[in-house]
This record gives C-alpha cells, sequence and structure tokens, in this order.
C-alpha cells in the first residue's frame, strides 16, 4: 500500500502544475524531466481508436515502482492533455504513467464500462501481465475503479472527484473486493 499512498501524495501535490485546458498543452512538448512521451494508438474491442501516451521515467524509481504502471483517465468529454501534468509529476517520481483518450465517450451516454475496459486492455498492451494501478478524474475515476474492479493485476484505484453514473461505482465495490478499500493515512 506504500506504493499507493505515494500516488495520493504526488496527485495531492500536483494540482499547481495540471493543465489549465485541452488546448493549452502541447503533448508533444518535453515534460517536467525534458523527455518527450511515446504515443501510441491501440484499438478497443468496439473498433474505436484509443490513442495513448506512456510517460517514461527518467531515473527509475524502486523495483516496486519501476514494475508497476499506472493507467490515468480524464474526465468526462475532456482529453488526455488535461492529465498531463499529474503524468508527467507520477513519471518524474520513478513510475511509469500512460494516458489516454477514451474514444467511447459521448455527450449522450458516457460508456464507463467499455472505458474501464479500454484501460486494462491499455494496460496489458503496455505491460502484459504486471502490477497496475487504475488513477481517474471524475468520469475517469469511474473507469478506473471499473477497471481495478475487473482486472486480476490491480493493486487498486485512485478516484478523483469520482462520478458515478448509474450506480456502476457502487456495484464495483462489492465487499471484499480489493480494489475498492480505502487508505486513511490518519489510521497510521
Amino acid at each position: 500500500m506504500s506504493l499507493l499512498a505515494a500516488l495520493l501524495a504526488l496527485v495531492g501535490c500536483s494540482s499547481l502544475i495540471l493543465a489549465p485546458s485541452d488546448s493549452a498543452v502541447q503533448l508533444a512538448d518535453p515534460g517536467l524531466d525534458g523527455r518527450r512521451p511515446v504515443e501510441g494508438v491501440l484499438s478497443s474491442a468496439t473498433g474505436c481508436s484509443i490513442h495513448y501516451r506512456l510517460y517514461k521515467p527518467a531515473v527509475a524509481g524502486t523495483s516496486a515502482q519501476a514494475s508497476t504502471l499506472v493507467i490515468l483517465g480524464h474526465g468526462f468529454l475532456r482529453s488526455q492533455a488535461r492529465m498531463a501534468g499529474l503524468a508527467e509529476t507520477i513519471a518524474a517520481a520513478g513510475i511509469p504513467v500512460a494516458t489516454l483518450d477514451f474514444c467511447n465517450m459521448r455527450f449522450w451516454d458516457g460508456q464507463h464500462q467499455q472505458n474501464g475496459l479500454d484501460m486494462m486492455a491499455l494496460a496489458r498492451h503496455l505491460g502484459g501481465v504486471q502490477p497496475v494501478i487504475y488513477v481517474g478524474f471524475s468520469a475517469g475515476a469511474l473507469a478506473a475503479l471499473v477497471a481495478a474492479r475487473n482486472d486480476p493485476e490491480a493493486l487498486g484505484a485512485v478516484t478523483l472527484d469520482l462520478v458515478d453514473a448509474q450506480g456502476i461505482g457502487k456495484r464495483a465495490c462489492t465487499s471484499g473486493n480489493h480494489a475498492c478499500q480505502l487508505l486513511n493515512p490518519l489510521q497510521g
């Protein structure tokens, strides 16, 4: 759980460097460490194209950090550009992280379940079978929770401002589900 706690700390400390708007971020620009993310495309099970960027750490963290992949999802009707600052911060801490554009999200339907499956597909595409932490904001947080609930390699999910559409999040958090255990740093 210490890696999950470290991610939570990074999330809390990175609000000043998160992208102010989608149009203000040029993802091809170098990140915090001067490195450019690796860009790629993966097909969703629905046939649309999942565009992603992989932020690799300049300096590898501990063996636990280096062997864990973070998949980071954006909020409803946003893009991965909104998550670039957070992705760079996590990568600068020695943890590889990938952002993606949800290709199934429409104004009339968030397709949260499919977005979660797309996050899992990206994790398998990039890391094969390795520990993964799913992180997301708003609708991306719901997709992260769905992914963590269904992926046996998931260490957990970090959900930021989770929107629980149609009770999907509540159903994903059945009793005993490791993805839904709350981390409370005040409980020692």
